[in-house]
């Protein structure tokens, strides 16, 4: 019963982050770029590098548009040493794909990027980034210095998330909106570690975990797909995914993310797959997750469930539940109706223990299609909140298919869990004459009911407060 956040659905499918690891020496610079797409942002962008149009992206398709990704960051990126630009050159690449629930995934391109120079004794360095600036996500650069010494840096040396893979730390800290660093670089003195002054000031984190070393040059004249068995990768792959279900325990199958070393003559990909073929399944799997991790909707129709009721009756209420919720986030996806998203995770509780203690006192009560509506509309509002970003970056009929599906993945495993669970409670009725299996249950809608209404009342104080 205990919960760790005051939130519905804490999933990260929107966002795009990024981590960045500037290497400075006397040679020149290194740039490490991860560039890490979460669930629905995968999706997305995945519809461009879909050259066949038939729905899903093989693994040449994912090595063709990473080369045009790559070609765009290097075009973005600048690199300055005494404002005298330095030229840069990819020296590897290659991409990841790492599990995440209902069959989704996360998509990763990482790229190292290489500039040189010629030293002198004192110099200003200065990197900016200017790939895709209106992205939301984590924003990450760490600096550190080989056989220099750096002075007056505006970025840690530290890295906080661990290369993108230590999500708890990146729920607990502010965004690091970092798409720039500027240091002085010291070549005529020994370098006795790197010297940074924190722009953001945050609690050190762990050292991080590295991820598969490329299997190849950059210059390979194919582009080899391998399986690594990293234990790091494994457990950044398995942290998103509980990420994604901090109140749940949805399982997410074992399997190993899955790197490409790409090579560099690869095609720019040029085609659009159908809208239909390229949004229907992924928002229908990710409708499934979200109705799964959504303890509190859950819980709802359990208490809904509970009242004394004919199988005909229930489909009546189950249905006008789903036409609520359905329209309510229809409304919120078209962007007509935004009520604070507090509020409404808060009426969402108040509603579960509303149900269950009617529930508990009548069973009997006979209006359970009305109620079941009334309370559909705040709780499909809950459900838009973790889709109206998503839906923001799509137009046509695209917004439509992913809107439909999503919709439409909520309806089918709610319906089957709706089912079974009416199944047990009429094989209870049968095996125990009372019903206090009934009451028992009720009770424990009213406690769950209870418990995320104080959470999310007290969260919406604190923020009032701290606002």
């Amino acid at each position: 019963m205990a919960t760790t956040t005051a939130s519905a659905h804490p999933i990260v499918s929107t966002d795009i982050n990024r981590h960045v690891t500037l290497e400075v020496s006397r040679a020149g610079v290194t740039i490490h770029y991860r560039y890490n797409m979460l669930e629905i942002a995968a999706v997305n962008i995945g519809r461009s590098a879909d050259l066949d149009a038939d729905g899903q992206v093989s693994d040449a398709e994912r090595t063709r548009y990473a080369q045009s990704w790559a070609d765009e960051l290097i075009a973005a990126l600048h690199v300055s040493l005494d404002d005298q630009r330095v030229a840069l050159q990819l020296r590897d690449l290659k991409w990841e794909l790492g599990p995440a629930p209902f069959g989704l995934h996360t998509w990763t391109l990482i790229a190292d990027v290489a500039g040189t120079w010629t030293a002198s004794a004192r110099a200003a360095f200065r990197y900016g980034d200017g790939l895709r600036p209106g992205e939301t996500g984590w924003k990450e650069v760490v600096l550190h210095a080989t056989d220099v010494q750096l002075t007056n840096a505006d970025v840690l040396s530290v890295d906080r998330s661990a290369r993108l893979t230590d999500y708890q730390a990146m729920a607990d800290l502010p965004n690091p909106e970092q798409s720039a660093a500027h240091a002085q670089v010291v070549f005529d003195a020994p370098a006795r570690g790197t010297s940074a002054s924190a722009a953001i000031v945050v609690p050190a984190a762990p050292a991080p975990a590295r991820g598969p070393q490329s299997a190849g040059a950059a210059g390979a004249a194919t582009a080899s797909t391998t399986v690594t068995n990293s234990s790091s990768a494994l457990s950044a792959a398995l942290k998103l995914a509980s990420a994604a279900a901090v109140r749940g325990d949805t399982s997410v199958p074992p399997h190993t993310p899955v790197t490409a070393n790409i090579a560099p003559d690869a095609d720019r990909p040029s085609a659009q797959p159908s809208p239909w073929q390229h949004y229907a399944l992924p928002f229908f799997r990710l409708g499934m997750h979200h109705i799964a991790i959504g303890w509190d909707h859950l819980a709802f129709l359990l208490g809904l469930l509970l009242f004394r009721q004919k199988l005909s009756h229930l489909a009546w209420v189950v249905s006008a539940f789903t036409l609520a919720h359905s329209l309510t986030l229809a409304l919120a996806g078209m962007g007509w109706v935004n009520p604070p998203g507090p509020i409404i995770e808060t009426l969402i509780a108040m509603s579960i223990v509303y149900v269950g203690v009617l529930a508990l006192w009548r069973p009997d009560f006979s209006h359970g299609p009305w109620l079941a509506f009334g309370f559909g509309l705040v709780h499909g509002f809950g459900f838009a909140g973790a889709l109206s970003e998503s839906l923001g970056e799509l137009g046509g009929n695209a917004w439509l298919v992913a809107l439909a599906s999503f919709n439409l993945g909520i309806e089918v495993l709610q319906l089957l869990l709706v089912a079974g669970a009416f199944g047990l409670l009429q094989l209870s009725d049968r095996m125990v004459r009372k019903s206090w299996p009934r009451q028992a249950l009720a009770g424990v809608v009213i406690v769950l009911g209870a418990w995320w209404s104080a959470q999310r009342i007290v969260l919406t104080w604190s923020n009032a407060v701290a606002s």
